[in-house]
């Protein structure tokens, strides 16, 4: 499935803007137009991240209500 890999994907980009963010602002302790780019960057990561760990809790809940069940597939089957 598509899905995973895409996933996979963009949780790594959140926390590499975290990361990104928290080495702006360790790096440059003397320009606050940088530490404040810095934490803007941090705040993304994390907002983004959260985002995406309640979407994906919301399918959970949402899957679990239903009884759908898609433990028993390989990945690539669809879930029915």
């Amino acid at each position: 499935m598509i899905l995973q890999p895409i996933t996979s994907l963009l949780f790594a980009v959140g926390f590499l803007v975290f990361i990104w963010g928290l080495i702006e602002f360790i790096a440059n302790p003397t320009d606050p137009e940088k530490k404040k780019t810095g934490t803007n960057h941090m705040i993304f990561g994390i907002l983004g991240l959260l985002i995406m760990v309640s979407i994906w809790g919301i399918v959970g809940l949402i899957t679990n209500t239903l009884g759908v069940d898609c433990s028993g597939l390989s990945q690539g089957q669809p879930c029915r």
